[in-house]
């Protein structure tokens, strides 16, 4: 689903796995969602595929508006080129503004179903803008 977009690049969060998960206390932040993000490059091939994209695995504490990483992997070509999992999360503090607020936003609309349907919304529309690619 559409999350947000930058100049370089188009979030989208993984909801057709429906992995999403939340927990009230995990690793000693509290209100914190486990969730995918996948991120796109704004560069297409002459097929309209997406060249280089990567794919996220992220802590969400929706309390104190931090971000950890659990894992990331970077596909070009359908091909992993890099992989990393990550031990402990190092949380980091979401800037406003950022793209991480856009993902602190959706974890709290879960519980949220106005804000959910703004969110299902925007991604509607940006469907109909740029119909989802193969990727």
């Amino acid at each position: 689903m559409f999350l947000s977009k930058s100049k370089d690049k188009t979030y989208l969060v993984d909801t057709s796995k429906n992995d999403i998960k939340q927990f009230t206390t995990y690793k000693g932040h509290n209100n914190v969602v486990l969730l995918w993000i996948k991120t796109l490059q704004n560069r297409v091939d002459k097929d309209g595929s997406f060249i280089e994209f990567a794919v996220m695995h992220i802590a969400i504490d929706t309390a104190m508006s931090e971000i950890g990483s659990k894992s990331i992997a970077v596909y070009r070509d359908d091909n992993v080129i890099q992989s990393q999992n990550f031990d402990v999360v190092t949380w980091e503090d979401v800037l406003p503004g950022s793209n991480g607020e856009a993902f602190v936003s959706f974890c709290r609309a879960l519980h949220n179903h106005k804000l959910m349907l703004g969110y299902l919304l925007e991604a509607y529309l940006h469907d109909l803008e740029a119909p989802p690619n193969k990727n």
